[in-house]
């Protein structure tokens, strides 16, 4: 999952606070350029998910996170065989809750290596054409 500054270390503090999630997700440290004067920097988390119910808490936390963003997030999630999603905060905002729910159930079988489409929404809430 990537996202980017700050906002990745709250949405890990997400992560962090779910118990079915305890110790599945790890930083991605990219190294400094050379003659850096700082250590490595986060640049995304990795969510070691498996089987049994660890999909739809991860989709979740995902889903509650950027709705809840005050600010424009992006979020880009890739799977291990290269698939990738993006969802932006203002979009997943403007969703009604019937419709939280069915991006969130599909997005978990998304994460658990379906391919099951999960809907994009475009800025007024609606699905794209």
């Amino acid at each position: 999952m990537t996202v980017r500054g700050e906002e990745l270390y709250s949405l890990r503090k997400e992560f962090d606070d779910e118990i079915e999630l305890a110790g599945v997700v790890r930083e991605h440290t990219v190294s400094p350029p050379p003659g850096a004067l700082s250590g490595g920097v986060v640049d995304a988390l990795i969510v070691a998910l498996a089987p049994g119910g660890a999909a739809s808490v991860a989709a979740a936390v995902v889903i509650t996170w950027i709705r809840n963003r005050r600010r424009s997030v992006e979020i880009t999630l890739r799977r291990p065989d290269r698939s990738e999603l993006r969802f932006r905060a203002e979009t997943v905002r403007a969703v009604d809750g019937e419709r939280v729910q069915e991006i969130t159930t599909a997005l978990a079988k998304w994460l658990e290596g379906q391919d099951t489409p999960v809907p994009q929404v475009e800025r007024d809430g609606e699905e794209p054409r």
